[in-house]
């Protein structure tokens, strides 16, 4: 039995199914990427003692509100990974490890790399600050 899907203007006019649409269009699409993606965010004190002249404020440990967004593959559009569990491992493992500590040298790319490895992810982005950051990706 097919379940109830999303109801969208099939390009002949009348409305159908998401499913139904991709019917139609199987032979104009030769692969879909699914990914789901979750956001959040923690502070941490973290520095740069390498850095030049001209910021040399980031020697000494700073902090930053970090915003993280994880992107994984999926294999199809019915919550192969429910988002909502996969956030709140992430969460569960920031709040345990990095929420409110001092990183040390730990860069934007460093921590982006730890979550991509134990998460198994496809992407992950590290931002300080939501401004300037760092994005990591698996290549295959």
């Amino acid at each position: 039995m097919r379940k109830e899907s999303l109801q969208v203007l099939l390009p002949e006019g009348r409305r159908g199914s998401v499913v139904e649409l991709l019917e139609l269009e199987a032979l104009k699409i030769v692969h879909i990427d699914r990914s789901i993606t979750v956001t959040t965010s923690f502070p941490a004190l973290h520095c740069w003692p390498d850095a030049p002249e001209d910021v040399s404020f980031l020697r000494t440990p700073h902090r930053h509100l970090f915003h993280v967004t994880v992107f994984k593959k999926v294999s199809h559009g019915d919550r192969d990974i429910e988002f909502i569990l996969y956030k709140g491992a992430i969460e569960a493992f920031l709040q345990k490890n990095w929420y409110d500590k001092n990183l040390g040298t730990a860069s934007c790319e460093e921590m982006a790399e730890v979550l991509l490895a134990l998460f198994k992810a496809d992407t992950v982005i590290v931002s300080e600050d939501d401004e300037n950051g760092a994005i990591v990706s698996v290549t295959k």
